[in-house]
């Protein structure tokens, strides 16, 4: 029988899908993420998909070219040349345009219609077993992530199974609901590793993000029960709720989301977790990425109490969904008063909280 290893070693093994923006300030560095992973996957296929771009074009001859006025820029030509040697296939995803930002507090514009328009594309070229999806600027120093993967796979189903295999996400951002955020359904979507046939039914039944779902709250009240962190959200979903929730439904049409901290199936979203993705570490997993590398290598306090570990998931589902119910949502663990969960964060103290509960889990 063929190893992951192996199988990721054959051609035709692994596509690797890089997606995103590529311009003049990161071009360079697109270029050394490119050569790391044909350093790593030597016979992966790897397609590098642009999402946008202000310094390439494809010329008239179907070419990609980059731009007169760059072309004597020895930086820019290098790293375009470093690009194309080492990606089997350089495509433009179909053009979409940015949407207003997420949330108050959002550094900048809501970018999620050129990430599934490039996720999209970029399936369509991966004929391999396995793809690993996987937003341009972010790369592994190692194939960790690979190990942890194969260790996991074979981890009992609970309940709710969709893929044909588990398909392995980053644990920063994928939220855990019974603690800040009470966000079901909000899985990372920074990558996806896993069987091909898996990861195409994740995007196939991604349609593209609504305008006036955009600016939802622009001109409506938020729930009662949304705290301060949840009142931040403009937009009627999280981009990560609007690509992890439809194929979910599609299998489980029981299941509901109508608003971003819509708590009716936030258990149900725990097992959905649980029996479909495998969590991982990015510190663990030697994760680079320049934007969030301060989050990788130290947790703060509010990502670490914030986002599920693989560790926290497979403590909880040891728990009935009747027991998680009465435990965590109504009984002794459940998140105190909105003041006082604002008042534990900023005291820096959900840490320790949410410590101390693991230790008394199974």
């Amino acid at each position: 029988m063929v190893s992951l290893k192996e199988e990721l070693d054959r051609k035709g093994g692994l596509s690797i899908i890089m997606q995103g923006h590529l311009g003049l300030k990161n071009i360079v560095y697109i270029a050394d993420v490119s050569r790391m992973w044909r350093k790593l996957f030597p016979k992966s296929s790897i397609v590098n998909v642009i999402s946008s771009s202000d310094c390439i074009f494809l010329n008239e001859d179907n070419e990609f070219q980059i731009r007169e006025e760059y072309l004597t820029d020895r930086f820019i030509s290098s790293a375009f040349d470093i690009i194309k040697k080492n990606c089997d296939k350089i495509i433009i995803s179909s053009f979409q345009t940015p949407l207003p930002k997420m949330k108050s507090d959002s550094p900048g514009i809501n970018n999620i219609n050129l990430m599934i328009a490039a996720a999209k594309t970029g399936l369509e070229h991966s004929n391999s077993k396995y793809t690993l999806r996987i937003r341009n600027d972010l790369f592994f120093c190692d194939r960790n992530f690979v190990d942890f993967y194969e260790k996991k796979i074979k981890n009992p189903i609970k309940n709710k199974s969709i893929f044909k295999q588990r398909v392995l996400v980053s644990e920063i951002f994928t939220l855990n609901p019974l603690t800040i955020s009470k966000m079901p359904f909000h899985y990372s979507d920074w990558f996806h590793f896993g069987l091909t046939e898996d990861i195409k039914k994740i995007w196939n039944s991604v349609d593209f993000y609504p305008f006036e779902y955009a600016v939802w709250y622009r001109h409506r009240h938020h729930s009662q029960n949304s705290n301060a962190v949840e009142k931040r959200f403009y937009t009627r979903f999280a981009p990560e709720q609007w690509v992890s929730f439809p194929f979910i439904k599609k299998q489980y049409p029981e299941l509901i989301l109508e608003y971003h901290n819509d708590t009716t199936s936030l258990i149900d979203s725990i097992f959905v977790l649980y029996d479909n993705f495998i969590i991982l570490d990015m510190h663990e997993a030697h994760a680079y990425i320049e934007k969030y590398q301060s989050i990788i290598n130290n947790m703060s306090n509010y990502t670490r109490v914030e986002c599920f570990s693989q560790n926290t998931l497979e403590n909880i589902v040891n728990f009935s969904q009747d027991e998680i119910k009465k435990l965590f949502v109504e009984g002794k663990y459940a998140s105190p008063p909105r003041k006082k969960i604002m008042r534990l964060f900023y005291r820096r103290r959900l840490k320790k909280i949410w410590s101390s509960l693991n230790k008394k889990l199974p």
